[in-house]
């Protein structure tokens, strides 16, 4: 992906769903991240003794917009300000 920047700077939403937990970002093209959050299955996943699949595929559903909006929050920022996103598209355990 190349954003030049000398003129336009570009601020991208980066979500991360390839495991357990999920994870969402907002960062500028220089690299630097303005807000972030996360939502961990940590604990889900010590108690079943592993990751669950199926388990973690729901919990993305249920907590994806939550962890966006706090890293939106974080970066004082709304999606009106997002100029591209960036997401995983398969899964990290293979």
């Amino acid at each position: 992906m190349f954003f030049p920047t000398r003129h336009k700077s570009c601020v991208i939403l980066g979500i991360e769903t390839s495991c357990d937990d999920t994870g969402c970002a907002v960062m500028n093209n220089k690299g630097e991240i303005l807000g972030e959050a996360l939502n961990s299955q940590t604990n889900i996943t010590v108690e079943m003794g592993g990751v669950m699949p199926l388990l973690a595929k729901e919990l993305h559903e249920k907590n994806i917009e939550n962890v966006v909006n706090k890293a939106l929050e974080a970066a004082n920022m709304s999606v009106n300000d997002i100029d591209a996103v960036a997401v995983t598209t398969k899964p990290g355990k293979g």
